[in-house]
């Protein structure tokens, strides 16, 4: 079976904690994603987060999104996957989690993403089934 390594985007892009909520809409909405991987100083994983989070947050919390950081947000710890793990597997865990994208980690540091269209491409004719049920999360 393929591994992440082999499928990942490397270098993905990605939010800082100190961006402000309205530029990382703008940068959201610009790369055309759902959602992006925020990081630290260091590059380390801290959250992912979707256009939906901020929305959620913004009009519960009724926080500015020109001056608060995406630091400022609550989040869950996301999860993630590492550059050995199979494409099966990474199925798996999109289908448990209702994800479409994976952050790929070298130790805590964010080396790539996998997609669900690159996971789904890399799974074997006779896995079409998983596929299928993957593609199904909203």
């Amino acid at each position: 079976m393929t591994a992440a390594r082999h499928i990942m985007t490397p270098d993905p892009a990605f939010l800082r904690v100190e961006e402000t909520l309205h530029s990382a809409v703008s940068r959201i909405q610009e790369l055309d994603v759902e959602s992006m991987p925020v990081c630290d100083s260091d590059g380390g994983l801290v959250a992912m987060l979707g256009q939906r989070d901020i929305m959620r947050q913004v009009l519960a919390g009724g926080l500015g999104r020109e001056r608060t950081t995406i630091g400022e947000l609550d989040g869950d710890k996301p999860v993630s996957i590492l550059p050995d793990d199979s494409a099966e597997g990474l199925i798996n865990i999109m289908i448990d989690h209702r994800l479409r994208r994976l952050p790929v980690l070298d130790g805590s540091r964010l080396i790539g993403v996998v997609s669900l269209a690159a996971a789904g491409e890399a799974m074997p004719d006779g896995d079409v089934a998983l596929l299928i049920e993957a593609l199904s999360i909203p």
